[in-house]
């Protein structure tokens, strides 16, 4: 709750997706009553929104909502933007570990979170999630909203590993941070007691975050150089495709593998980093003059400036990713 506050004082308008959303009205409203914050300046930011949101073009509800909202782009980036979507995903692109992803002898399983598998465009047959790993040795299964389910209800072990499976497990977690619907790490769902749990049982290859930064600082904590773990704020394929890369999974599922040119730079791009014991963290840029009169906002967390490219680079992972035909059910685990 303080960073909100601390934000307000600033000068932010608007505090966007905090960590704990109830914490944080709450400590405004704290610093309200105190005097900290005075109304006078809350109502002064109240009215900067109001005069911004009036600026925006009027809605039309006699005209029905466009098929491809984005235009032009709805295909995919423009020439000139295909490189700026690959520089935005090796720039946030954060690895930590020495050990390298290492295809198994004798099988495994790539465990896939994700919110919802129907509705889950950067996640086709195709995907670099899945088609490197199945590549790999590693059969895909995936734990959503509409699969049988693979908790326990043990707290100190919940996932139920005798419905997994023997061997090593890839697990990728595709969560999207939203605090204001208590998924910011991941909602209710117990990843942290989990990765002991594989850790435990000797069963952990290796941690891919996909979205949530939340998440990401919560569970690469656990892990100790012998595990080999990454985050990417984006979810598209060609996220998908830096980020296995740097683990050391590529295109054919063996480490050694050709990977695309996007991937490779983006394995490249933080090498420096492993060497030195840091992480890449994204850049931001400043806004143009004709922001001044928008209302400013303190954004929590730098994941949605690579979110956005998403659509952007939709076209450049389509010709990137593994030309593989689609993945039999009968590969997924009940």
């Amino acid at each position: 709750g303080e960073a909100a506050v601390l934000a307000l004082e600033a000068g932010a308008d608007l505090v966007l997706m905090p960590a704990d959303a109830d914490a944080a009205i709450e400590a405004i409203l704290a610093a309200i009553g105190s005097g900290r914050l005075s109304r006078e300046r809350i109502e002064a930011s109240r009215e900067r929104r109001v005069r911004a949101l009036a600026a925006l073009p009027p809605a039309s509800p006699a005209e029905p909502a466009p098929a491809h909202p984005l235009g032009i782009l709805a295909n995919g980036p423009l020439e000139e933007d295909q490189q700026l979507a690959q520089e935005l995903v090796q720039v946030s692109l954060e690895r930590q570990g020495t050990a390298r992803l290492s295809p198994p002898a004798a099988g495994g399983l790539n465990l896939i979170r994700l919110d919802n598998a129907l509705a889950s465009p950067f996640l086709p047959a195709t995907a670099p999630a899945l088609a490197w790993p199945a590549a790999a040795g590693l059969r895909p299964c995936l734990l959503e909203a509409h699969s049988p389910g693979l908790w326990s209800g043990d707290p100190l072990a919940p996932l139920a590993l005798e419905r997994l499976g023997e061997g090593p497990v890839l697990l990728q977690l595709f969560v999207r941070g939203n605090p204001f619907r208590g998924s910011a790490g991941g909602g209710q769902e117990p990843w942290e007691a989990a990765i002991r749990q594989l850790l435990a049982a000797g069963r952990l290859a290796g941690l891919a975050v996909y979205g949530s930064p939340y998440l990401w600082r919560r569970l690469s904590g656990l892990l100790d150089d012998r595990i080999p773990a990454a985050y990417s704020p984006g979810q598209m394929p060609l996220a998908q495709e830096a980020l296995l890369t740097a683990l050391g999974l590529e295109q054919g599922g063996e480490a050694g593998a050709v990977a695309s040119p996007a991937a490779r730079r983006a394995g490249e791009a933080i090498a420096p980093a492993l060497t030195q014991g840091q992480m890449a963290r994204p850049t931001s840029r400043q806004a143009g003059n004709g922001s001044r009169n928008h209302s400013r906002t303190a954004a929590a967390a730098p994941e949605t400036a690579v979110a956005a490219a998403g659509t952007a680079a939709e076209t450049e992972a389509q010709a990137l990713r593994p030309q593989a035909g689609p993945l039999s059910r009968e590969g997924f685990t009940d």
